[in-house]
């Protein structure tokens, strides 16, 4: 009986593994099969570090069953600027990045940069022109060095520049005592002596990744989300110092990081409610004037 049992357990286990293998087996075949919806007919080169970036009348859904998450937004700022993009959860803040890197393409509407559609370019170089970190950003089991230079490949082998990617991000505090250093393997996936982070540490190698691509406009979504009080505070006081002539785009729902913003977009319900820098918005009153002081109330209560 003992045996008979065995055997069974040996058979669902065996079943189970074979399953689990298909299901991966399928999605990498669907992947390696994956057609991108984005036309790349582009053939127009843009090379200027500095240009107008312009949505004009642009609307957005995932699909036409979906509803609308952008509708007729028009807005345009230079790319050296700094700009913040502020609004409730679902506001369309994070889809407008992926428009603005062609990851989607608009429904209706124009996305310009120098003048001219930004399908008249080359994805390419339109692409070189950004480093960004998205909220849900990725996790690497490879060393830190492969982990930060995924970034621009072309440069794996200049520790230098990773080194200063990672004082940038504040990673350096914990890489240091790694008894490998940069060569330490990060998860225990590959490698028993790996190192496990928090999600806090995992966010600051996600920024030191953005940090190593020498880029025109550096895009932040939501970048200290798991950071402490104190780690939030360096990284963006860091941040403004180093990339004074650099232009960028930050999303944040704690509205004290984005108040020294050239210009602040408020999105609300599927538009563009307000935009101005933040003295300007104070004074309408409207959107963004409740939110701050909503955060800011919180602050004075404790």
């Amino acid at each position: 009986m003992t045996q008979i049992l065995g055997g069974v357990y040996m058979v669902i286990s065996s079943y189970t593994q074979l399953a689990d293998g298909k299901i991966r087996i399928q999605n990498y075949r669907k992947f390696l099969g994956f057609q991108s919806k984005i036309h790349a007919d582009g053939t127009l080169e843009l090379t200027k570090s500095s240009f107008i970036i312009e949505f004009k009348n642009v609307s957005f859904r995932y699909n036409d069953n979906l509803p609308w998450i952008l509708k007729k937004v028009s807005f345009s700022f230079d790319s050296r600027q700094k700009v913040a993009l502020v609004g409730v959860n679902g506001s369309g803040k994070t889809t407008i990045i992926k428009l603005l890197l062609r990851f989607y393409d608009p429904v209706e509407g124009q996305i310009l940069m120098d003048g001219k559609d930004i399908r008249e370019y080359t994805l390419d170089s339109v692409r070189r022109h950004f480093s960004t970190v998205f909220q849900d950003y990725s996790n690497y089991a490879f060393s830190v060095k492969e982990s930060v230079s995924l970034s621009d490949i072309s440069r794996v082998g200049e520790e230098e520049r990773i080194i200063d990617a990672l004082k940038q991000s504040g990673a350096d505090e914990f890489v240091d005592r790694f008894p490998q250093g940069m060569d330490t393997y990060l998860t225990r996936r590959y490698d028993e002596s790996g190192q496990e982070l928090s999600g806090g540490q995992w966010q600051k190698m996600a920024l030191a990744r953005a940090f190593f691509r020498k880029s025109d406009i550096y895009i932040l979504d939501e970048p200290s989300a798991s950071l402490d009080a104190r780690s939030e505070d360096e990284v963006f006081r860091m941040f403004q110092t180093m990339y004074a002539e650099k232009g960028a785009i930050l999303i944040s729902h704690r509205l004290s990081n984005v108040h020294l913003s050239d210009l602040i977009l408020v999105l609300d319900k599927e538009s563009l409610a307000e935009s101005g820098h933040h003295e300007e918005l104070m004074k309408k009153d409207g959107v963004y004037a409740h939110m701050y002081r909503l955060q800011a109330e919180k602050y004075k209560n404790m």
